[in-house]
């Protein structure tokens, strides 16, 4: 989604949102505030479905905390309550939510909303939140019925308010503000807890049983929820923001620029430390390490980086979890010397050393976040640690996913790096006569390491045939682009045609090093601060994205998909997929996502999006 249109979303829908009460925590003192009091009243998933689905939530959300916490995890609990939805973290260490505020959560039908509470809960717990149980009382838990409600109550609590407002809002906000990072980290979309009214207004009258728009008892809550409200909308710009952040780690990262992608990954992974940027963190690691292993290739025959690792950056911002892919092999980059060859091997298992604790990270985050577990077994590969790999694979992974399309390219890399050849050969053919196999990825990858193998062992015939039938196979998925680099592959002495273009490119007539000049053209713009310097960062209505330093020096430009179809030497947006590679011939690099496919040519410095297809978009790097 375009920022700016997020942007105008956010403001619309903040008109409609109405922010949570405060979800207390209480003393002990009170025998209702320990969780052996509501044991009688607990709701199993036997006699609540909706049970189970809270609890599979907070399990998720639970794994940042026993990630970076040396504190007992909470405990949830679900309880019966005539009073309404509401929320309480105790000082024992449970958090309680009521039948009713589970049934509210789930009202829009995912588990977003539902996690907001949950996460904001965890907050209160991770910071040690412990407020006098009169407030929970205050906001409804204890009124059974509009009879026992004080006449006096928007005196009383104004008069609280005055007392505790300083260090209540304070405490509140901060719950807020960290349970919209908590939520998004693992999975769940913070946006989506402001796109519906009912949820938070229902919440609300519910608890107060009386209308928000009215004035008088509840007039206090409605405007403490607009202050919370505000100081949201700041934290979910913020989240969009840095989004641009993950965004340009990605750029780095497909043109080949694997430090400069770590360094705005850890930047990213300051605010949002998911299972996704730590994963990719430990991939541009990987990637770096190909990269001087390729310097060993005439030196060592079996090097594992001449074969092709299919692995999974994943494009996506954290509340996002779909996955990506790439394909990749060691680019010889590197000016590295070899004379001290301990030296140099040394270096790259330190690379790998640190991939490995961020890979162990993200499935500690996230254990069913698949590309995490394949990336491991990879870096034991690299590593020719082949009893862990074999372990990881199959004691782990195969145990969790089952015998998948992966499994089978990976035992098939392991038999190929362990030099027996024949049984890595015999997995490859199996996987490749799998009529369900359809992912470029895997199929390019697989084909690759398979024509290898018989390149190794002399066998050219065997070799040619597996362009060939990759030929057909792309015709049967209808994937031009990988029909043109299988037949790359078959003919790789063919001239290609090559496009009249200049060696650094330019998005409309702008290219790194230019001075921006901002025009009426400019949709939104905003200033975004990355390791200590301040950026400007312009999204134009053409579908053009601009980022400059504080000179207005551009750092950075894109283009995606806008009304008007964009050029650049000779590439139209539209275009068919394979467009750039009869202009250009085969990228250095191809990295694939869910949702296409990224081709960099160094010599251009210039890379192209392809989705369903066809041309998107593309960057100059």
């Amino acid at each position: 989604m375009k920022i700016s249109l997020l942007m105008k979303a956010l403001l619309l829908l903040f008109l409609v949102y109405f922010s949570l009460p405060c979800f207390s925590s209480v003393v002990l003192e009170d025998p209702s505030q320990s969780i052996r009091y509501w044991r009688p009243h607990q709701v199993q998933s036997t006699d609540n479905l909706n049970v189970a689905i809270a609890q599979g939530v907070f399990e998720k959300l639970a794994r940042i905390w026993n990630s970076s916490s040396s504190r007992i995890p909470p405990a949830l609990a679900i309880v019966r309550s005539d009073d309404g939805p509401w929320a309480a973290s105790l000082e024992d260490g449970n958090i309680l939510l009521s039948e009713k505020a589970l049934e509210i959560s789930l009202m829009s039908g995912n588990k977003n909303q539902l996690a907001f509470i949950l996460a904001h809960e965890l907050a209160h717990q991770k910071d040690n939140d412990v407020w006098d149980i009169k407030y929970l009382r205050l906001t409804g838990v204890k009124l059974r019925d509009e009879s026992n409600m004080p006449t006096d109550l928007s005196l009383e609590i104004s008069k609280y308010n005055n007392e505790k407002i300083i260090g209540l809002d304070s405490r509140e906000i901060r719950a807020d503000e960290q349970a919209v990072v908590l939520m998004s980290m693992v999975g769940f979309d913070p946006f989506d807890v402001i796109r519906g009214k009912s949820f938070f207004v229902s919440w609300a009258e519910k608890s107060w049983r009386m209308q928000c728009g009215q004035t008088g008892k509840i007039s206090s809550v409605c405007q403490q929820a607009k202050m919370r409200t505000s100081v949201t909308i700041k934290k979910l710009e913020d989240i969009a923001r840095k989004a641009t952040i993950f965004d340009l780690a990605t750029q780095a990262y497909v043109a080949g620029d694997y430090q400069k992608a770590r360094n705005l990954y850890v930047e990213y992974e300051k605010s949002f430390p998911g299972h996704i940027v730590h994963d990719n963190i430990g991939l541009t690691y990987i990637m770096e390490s190909l990269n001087y292993m390729s310097r060993l290739r005439k030196i060592d025959r079996d090097n594992a980086s001449h074969y092709l690792f299919p692995v999974y950056l994943n494009t996506q911002t954290a509340f996002n979890s779909d996955n990506a892919g790439g394909l990749t092999r060691g680019v010889d980059k590197s000016e590295v010397e070899l004379s001290d060859l301990t030296e140099f091997n040394l270096m790259v298992e330190r690379m790998l050393n640190q991939a490995a604790s961020y890979f162990i990270t993200a499935i500690t985050i996230n254990p069913d976040y698949k590309p995490a577990y394949q990336h491991l077994t990879i870096l034991f590969i690299l590593q020719n640690k082949m009893m862990s790999a074999k372990a990881q694979l199959e004691d782990n992974y195969k145990i969790k996913f089952g015998e998948d399309d992966m499994y089978l390219f990976l035992s098939g890399l392991v038999f190929a790096v362990e030099n027996k050849k024949e049984r890595a050969v015999g997995v490859f053919k199996k996987l490749l006569s799998r009529r369900t196999l359809r992912g470029a990825n895997v199929l390019y990858a697989a084909s690759y390491n398979l024509a290898y193998i018989y390149r190794f062992q002399k066998n050219f015939v065997l070799e040619k045939n597996v362009w060939r039938n990759l030929i057909k196979r792309s015709q049967e998925v209808n994937d031009s682009t990988l029909f043109r680099l299988a037949l790359r592959q078959l003919k790789p002495n063919q001239k290609l045609r090559r496009a009249n273009g200049r060696l650094k490119s330019m998005v409309d007539n702008l290219t790194i090093g230019d001075t921006f000049q901002e025009t009426k053209n400019s949709l939104s713009s905003y200033e975004l601060w990355m390791s200590g310097e301040l950026f400007n960062v312009f999204e134009m209505q053409d579908g053009k994205h601009v980022v400059t330093d504080s000179r207005l020096i551009v750092q950075h430009v894109w283009q995606e998909t806008a009304e008007k179809r964009a050029e650049i030497i000779g590439v139209f947006q539209g275009d068919s997929s394979d467009r750039p590679l009869k202009l250009l011939g085969v990228p250095q690099r191809q990295t694939a996502t869910q949702q296409g496919l990224y081709l960099s040519y160094d010599d251009y410095g210039l890379a192209f999006n392809i989705v369903d297809d066809k041309v998107s978009g593309w960057f100059v790097y």
